[in-house]
């Protein structure tokens, strides 16, 4: 048998056109598809993905009725808390409760996008801006606006000025502690011994008297000098409402009366009066810093849920009474102020909180500095609360009135419109908090420049009401040169 010896001879790969191995690079490239089609296969299919994406199919379907609801939601229920229809509540519920909520739900659908390898650029680029635009109203949110921000006094040095501080309170147990920790904050930044309190109650219902001794206990402990006087008087009750009142507030000056002119040998250099107010200790202080100190009288704006309150008393340097709408003040130079934040002069105001130089409270012989009537005949004592004899005009204009005729030339008297003063802690918390905060700068530019006051200006000069003692008051307002 012949035996046929076969030699094996190696088999070699087929190859087409192109470089060797190349079937090997292909099953490589095979290998990382399959392990990248098993990856997002295993990720897809985890719980939390399967989650996200369920997550992101809601969002999708219910983000409009979200983005609208929610917002409208919110508020309705700030116009019925600040007891107000206001187009900043819309504003401030789309930017901090719409706008989240559509950055949520978007991020939320191309997340679940990209584990499904069907994202796009453009998903990532609108991620990208929703979230620069949170960032971004987060920020505006939580820093304050230069325009209607308080300076910073943390650090500043007390200038060991002697204070008189005056303050009436009628049915006030609201304002308590509130009221009593911002005084008492406040005496800390004067000085113990630079400050005199005199705050003067009477026929309070609730207990307001109660609180004042609480107050005054506080006070003696600190070394504060101080006159509490909480007396009932209902015989007062039928007088006129104005001589009423003058009477009331010269009741707080009573010490200054009974020979009280300073402390430690220094007089008595400014006098701040304080109304039943919400405010903050550095408001106060930004008053007394007003044109670096140098002042007859400086105010504050007060607030209601409508907008300015004290219409009654303030006068602009042409004796127009303001509106309580914004922008409150007639003249354009004023408005501009305004915007800024700058202090405006005007011929009388009171507001809730405001700081007189104490000359004009305290006897001639005490600070000679005060100037002699530019009137024959008029009274040069110290001023004191008093009503007019020919119309009817608050106890609260007439002592700046009374500086008016009394100097020689126009006395130094402005609204500092960065010190806010409130009556209850909702408008507190919308003029005090909120509308000092940089994220209502854009709806200002918006509602209050462009539309309110460019558009529909005339509407809010119909609220203007006439000064019906505008002629009486005339001859001695000093005019602005």
């Amino acid at each position: 048998m012949l035996h046929v010896h076969s030699q094996k001879v190696p088999l070699l790969p087929l190859q087409a056109d192109g470089p060797p191995y190349e079937p090997l690079a292909v099953s490589a490239a095979a290998a990382d598809d399959d392990l990248l089609y098993h990856s997002k296969h295993h990720w897809t299919s985890a719980p939390w993905a399967r989650r996200l994406g369920g997550l992101a199919d809601r969002s999708s379907s219910g983000l409009v009725p979200t983005l609208v609801w929610l917002p409208l939601l919110v508020s309705i229920f700030a116009h019925i808390y600040f007891r107000m229809f206001s187009t900043l509540h819309i504003f401030l519920a789309l930017v901090w409760i719409g706008l989240p909520a559509a950055t949520v739900s978007t991020l939320a659908t191309i997340a679940s996008r990209y584990y499904s390898n069907s994202s796009t650029r453009r998903d990532h680029l609108k991620a990208a801006v929703l979230v620069a635009l949170v960032c971004t109203v987060a920020w505006r949110t939580f820093t304050t606006s230069p325009y209607r921000g308080l300076s910073d006094f943390s650090q500043a040095p007390a200038n060991n000025e002697t204070v008189f501080i005056a303050v009436n309170l009628y049915n006030s147990e609201h304002l308590f502690p509130a009221f009593s920790d911002s005084l008492l904050e406040l005496v800390d930044h004067l000085g113990n011994d630079n400050v005199y309190i005199s705050i003067y109650e009477s026929n309070s219902h609730d207990r307001t008297k109660q609180l004042l001794s609480l107050l005054q206990h506080d006070l003696q402990l600190r070394g504060i000098q101080n006159s509490i006087r909480m007396l009932d008087n209902n015989r007062r009750q039928d007088m006129d409402r104005i001589e009423r009142l003058a009477i009331i507030r010269n009741e707080a000056l009573n010490p200054i009366q009974a020979g009280v002119h300073g402390l430690h040998g220094r007089t008595f250099s400014k006098l701040i009066w304080l109304n039943d107010i919400f405010f903050r200790p550095e408001s106060v202080l930004e008053l007394l810093s007003t044109n670096e100190g140098h002042f007859d009288q400086v105010c504050a704006l007060d607030y209601l849920p409508l907008g300015f309150y004290d219409t009654w008393v303030m006068r602009d340097v042409q004796s127009e009474r303001p509106t309580p709408l914004w922008p409150y003040f007639k003249l354009e130079s004023d408005i501009a102020a305004l915007r800024k934040g700058d202090i405006i002069p005007v011929n009388s105001c009171w507001n809730g909180m405001t700081v007189f130089d104490a000359k004009w409270f305290l006897p001639t012989g005490v600070d000679g500095s005060r100037n002699t009537s530019a009137h024959p005949g008029v009274d040069d004592g110290p001023i004191r609360f008093r009503t007019h004899p020919e119309c009817l005009a608050s106890e609260c204009l007439l002592p700046s009135y009374d500086i008016h005729v009394r100097s020689k030339q126009r006395p130094l008297i402005f609204v500092n419109p960065k010190a806010v003063a409130t009556y209850q802690w909702r408008d507190y918390y919308m003029y005090d908090c909120i509308m000092r905060s940089n994220i209502v700068n854009l709806w200002s530019r918006i509602w209050q420049d462009l539309i309110s006051h460019q558009l529909f200006g005339f509407l809010i000069e119909i609220g203007r009401k006439k000064d019906d003692c505008a002629e009486t008051l005339r001859s001695g307002w000093k005019k602005l040169l």
